[in-house]
């Protein structure tokens, strides 16, 4: 169940940005772009479906927005396999967050990890 709703979600969000025109297609009508896409998204192999969207991409892609999603892709498996998460913090804890890694020569989450581990061990 988990895993079809992500395919339906990765679906779902090339078509929405093909719709919405936040993907700029190669020298390709909207139309046409938006068929192929639904036709390489019909349910098959893992690796057919696979080479399909890759060859859309390729196809219907500028070069540019094909290398962004390539490293969107790239930055999504790093984060999955390596126990990496996104956290959303406002731009003053950002700021603090950055000086406190300067001053200590440390990662952001090199100190995050240093300063929470004190905060907890406090309580």
């Amino acid at each position: 169940m988990k895993e079809e709703q992500l395919r339906l979600s990765e679906r779902n969000y090339l078509t929405t940005q093909v719709q919405t025109g936040a993907i700029d297609l190669d020298d390709a009508s909207f139309q046409t772009a938006q068929r192929e896409l639904a036709k390489a998204c019909l349910p098959r192999s893992k690796e057919e479906k696979a080479k399909l969207l890759n060859d859309w991409c390729e196809q219907y892609l500028t070069s540019k927005c094909w290398q962004k999603l390539k490293a969107a892709i790239r930055k999504r498996r790093e984060r999955r396999k390596g126990g990496t998460r996104v956290v959303t913090i406002s731009a003053r804890a950002l700021e603090q967050l950055q000086k406190l890694s300067k001053r200590d020569q440390l990662t952001h989450s090199e100190t995050l990890e240093k300063y929470l581990a004190k905060a907890v061990r406090r309580r």
